[in-house]
């Protein structure tokens, strides 16, 4: 009894040890000042004022100041992250280094962590499948051992020996082998920033055959960056970058947040544009000086009547024959380079894979983009098998058709858009980078950082778990119990001898259960 409230104790106290990490005061900025107030009356607008080595009271974005914040309780990455003004941040996080403000998103049990910890609650006094199949045996297990009571003694005359019999054949070794088991692995995958929804999810997880993975956000970022420069006329890759900076300086577009970034890493200064101008759809004019820069795709290099377009577009016809998005950079109409876009793999995407391919026979990868796009992934990530120019709805009708050949699926997808396809599947693995609340309702399994290793990791303890439930029940609820009901039954064990057999069975089951908790 000790140990089984042990094991469960200590998976609760993960949770607990979650929860405690939300704050009970934040510190309200104003206008005129700044008070701490109790988190209870902080809403989603308020400004809140972290200062260095304090822990985030809200989930939110921050509005001014930089950090190092430690998210290790909420998604398991042990490195501290850079924070900025624009980036989000997480209830119960640590801003170790720096002072932040933080305009409030979500608060108190709304927050992500609150979520978490009423998601792991609701788990842990979930039943499975086969949990349930245990309590209903051992429903009628009990009359079953009060009948072989009654034929060992009408057997053997002796009431010694059936009593012993009775004191051994209670059913605490099968009772005890599947909860200990489940509460144990649910802790643990919390610990590692895996929510499951529920014990189910990891009974099902164990038995998936097939594993369908969304590519944009889940095997990649779903972010552009610069995939290659290509400079014409002379100039250099610096300065094709210097220019197209200075035109997107002020612009929040995927385009133009892969080239200021690809700025910042060669470390070039940008010049301030004099005027900007967006002509939508196809790109960006901007004034620097006496150059009038264009940044744009080559339909407008088309319709301008640009020098050197024959070039560039020849340029351009390889760079996305490779399944790459390209743009155009032109000074004072004359074309000065090429730069293609691609969306990059995850760094821990190909580890990932490989760790998965021992564990489920059959990947396939499902994409929105083009077939170039799609066959450069699956040879980047050595999936073999994947389907492109998808719709959600296609995604979904491939999970149904597989389900339908008896497949056991599991998807894992971003969350946002991907959101039909996890519900589709036995086991929906949802991913968060910067969708956290969104990704808590679309899967079954929410993994709290967008972590593709984590993936991997869910497999390993579902499996785990499964095998542990298994020796539970083989080892000490059948084989165990068997040998001792034969020596109870021919004589060899007295009363309390079955009473300390039985007690030893118990305690074995829940020693086997802890090991998931290493």
């Amino acid at each position: 009894g000790y140990l089984e409230e042990r094991v469960i104790d200590r998976s609760k106290k993960e949770i607990q040890e979650l929860a405690s990490l939300i704050p009970q005061d934040a510190r309200l900025k104003t206008i005129t000042a700044e008070k701490m107030v109790p988190l209870a009356e902080i809403k989603p607008g308020d400004l809140i004022l972290v200062k260095p080595g304090e822990e985030i009271p809200v989930d939110g974005v921050i509005d001014s100041g930089s950090s190092l914040v430690s998210e290790a309780n909420i998604t398991g990455e042990s490195s501290p992250l850079s924070k900025r003004p624009g980036d989000t941040v997480y209830a119960g996080s640590i801003s170790l280094d720096g002072a932040l403000e933080v305009n409030t998103r979500k608060a108190g049990e709304q927050s992500t962590l609150g979520r978490m910890v009423q998601l792991t609650h609701q788990a842990l006094k979930e039943k499975t499948p086969t949990l349930r199949l245990a309590d209903r045996f051992a429903a009628w297990f009990t009359p079953f051992v009060l009948s072989l009571t009654f034929i060992v003694y009408v057997l053997s005359g002796d009431p010694v020996r059936a009593i012993t019999v009775l004191v051994v054949m209670c059913p605490c070794t099968l009772v005890l082998a599947i909860p200990t088991a489940l509460a144990a692995s649910l802790g643990k995958a919390v610990k590692n920033g895996i929510l499951p929804k529920g014990g189910v999810y990891l009974e099902k997880a164990a038995e998936v055959d097939t594993l369908v993975l969304d590519k944009t956000g889940t095997l990649t970022f779903g972010i552009p960056g610069i995939s290659r420069v290509i400079p014409l006329k002379g100039v250099s890759k610096e300065y094709l970058i210097a220019t197209a900076a200075a035109a997107e300086k002020y612009s929040n577009h995927p385009i133009a947040r892969a080239i200021m970034a690809e700025a910042g890493r060669l470390n070039i200064s940008i010049p301030d544009p004099e005027m900007v101008r967006a002509v939508p759809g196809k790109g960006v004019a901007a004034r620097v000086g006496d150059e009038e820069i264009v940044v744009s795709n080559a339909r407008l290099g088309e319709e301008a009547g640009y020098q050197n377009l024959e070039e560039a577009l020849e340029l351009v016809g390889e760079e996305e024959s490779q399944g790459k998005s390209t743009f155009l950079i032109a000074v004072n109409k004359e074309i000065k380079g090429v730069v293609s876009l691609e969306d990059t793999l995850r760094e821990e995407t190909r580890q990932s894979l490989n760790l998965l391919k021992g564990m489920v026979p059959h990947i396939i990868m499902l994409t929105g983009d083009n077939y170039s796009t799609a066959l450069r992934t699956a040879g980047e990530t050595g999936i073999r098998e994947f389907k492109a120019r998808l719709l959600p709805e296609d995604k979904v009708n491939i999970v149904k058709e597989l389900m339908g050949r008896g497949k056991r699926v599991a998807a894992v997808g971003d969350g946002i858009n991907d959101a039909p396809l996890l519900a589709a599947a036995d086991v929906g693995i949802a991913m968060g980078d910067s969708s956290a609340s969104i990704t808590l309702d679309a899967g079954s399994v929410v993994l709290m950082k967008g972590d593709f290793l984590k993936v991997p990791l869910f497999f390993k303890i579902a499996r785990e778990t499964r095998s542990i439930i298994k020796q539970n029940i083989i080892c000490f609820a059948l084989i165990y119990n068997t040998a001792a009901f034969m020596l109870a039954s021919l004589g060899y064990l007295s009363p309390l001898g079955g009473a300390i057999l039985h007690n030893v069975g118990s305690t074995l089951v829940v020693v086997n259960s802890m090991r998931l908790m290493r």
